[in-house]
């Protein structure tokens, strides 16, 4: 793929508190998702499902959460109030958080794009942050090099020791051993509010309507794949995620009535088609929460359930772990 270097200035269209977050009317009931999946014997309930020791900042809903060295980073996210910048470290061995230093640049969500490259982190807003988990420092890096326009909620990834993101109508990558963006030009313009993954080079995007396709970094070209299995899925407030090459999404909003969705499913590269993973327990639905894969399992928590938009929303801190 050919690169070019970009020397603009910009500054980011971020879901900060006055400025437009993505919280849906959700509601639990008991429906069948729409369920175009197969099982296969692989529907996993209550009893693989942990409750671990509650998140201690506040109960916020689109919280960025990574995993650097076998710890658990969460932090920042919206509710009600407003946003927030702490950031705390999960250690599953012990079942304890432990407070880091806050984001330097203030308030966040974390629709914002983030990436982490070995032992540190890498926020990309009105500009670009290093988080070292090693020294729990914060260092400024050099400004995202595009102009304001709307490129918000890109998907964000890292391979082969570079960030990347693929915004609505480019790619960007940034090589943090020179500190420096590059851009490159993509195929097709990707749906802002898109619930995105990614494994080694290949990234997994579920968008508008359920449509799902995949992107592979070394060809630069996009595939459309088979529908998600769920009708009208809210994009921006399912989880997504991959475990050992395998693409995992699901929870969120979905339908026209706005119900919560209490099933996740798996993606078959194998056969291009879609599984049932497990349906999760009532407790653990929600819109907006966090899931990321640590040491091998998979933690979900945080987000909203119930009410009707932010105003009502009841938010969260609980923390479950699910051993697949």
């Amino acid at each position: 793929m050919r690169l070019g270097i970009l020397n603009r200035k910009f500054f980011v269209v971020a879901c900060i508190a006055g400025l437009s977050v993505a919280f849906v009317a959700c509601k639990k009931d008991n429906r069948n998702d729409n369920d175009n999946g197969n099982d296969n014997g692989n529907n996993n309930n209550s009893n693989t499902w942990a409750q671990k020791a509650n998140y201690p900042g506040a109960a916020v809903a689109e919280a960025m959460a990574v995993s650097i060295n076998g710890k658990i980073y969460v932090g920042m996210g919206c509710n009600k109030i407003g946003c927030k910048s702490d950031l705390w470290e999960y250690d599953p061995a012990t079942n304890k958080w432990t407070e880091k230093s806050d984001f330097p640049w203030g308030q966040i969500s974390g629709h914002i794009a983030h990436f982490v490259i070995g032992d540190k982190l890498y926020i990309v807003t009105a500009s670009v942050w290093e988080y070292n988990a090693t020294t729990n420092q914060w260092t400024q890096k050099t400004d995202y090099p595009i102009e304001s326009d709307g490129r918000y909620m890109p998907a964000s990834f890292s391979y082969n020791n570079k960030g990347y993101l693929l915004l609505k109508d480019c790619g960007l990558e940034y090589n943090p051993a020179t500190d420096t963006w590059l851009q490159f030009s993509t195929e097709r313009t990707l749906y802002s509010y898109a619930a995105t993954a990614s494994s080694e080079q290949m990234v997994y995007t579920i968008e508008y309507k359920s449509y799902f396709w995949t992107y592979n970094l070394a060809t630069n070209k996009w595939y459309q794949k088979p529908n998600f299995p769920i009708e009208n899925l809210s994009t921006a407030t399912a989880v997504a995620f991959c475990k050992d090459g395998v693409f995992y999404a699901g929870l969120g909003c979905a339908g026209d009535g706005g119900y919560l969705v209490n099933k996740i499913y798996k993606y078959n590269n194998e056969d291009n088609s879609w599984n049932l993973a497990t349906t999760v327990p009532d407790a653990i639905r929600r819109a907006s929460g966090i899931a990321v894969m640590c040491n091998g399992k998979l933690y979900v928590g945080l987000g909203f359930s119930g009410g009707a938009g932010i105003a009502g929303s009841v938010y969260s801190v609980d923390f479950w772990e699910y051993t697949f």
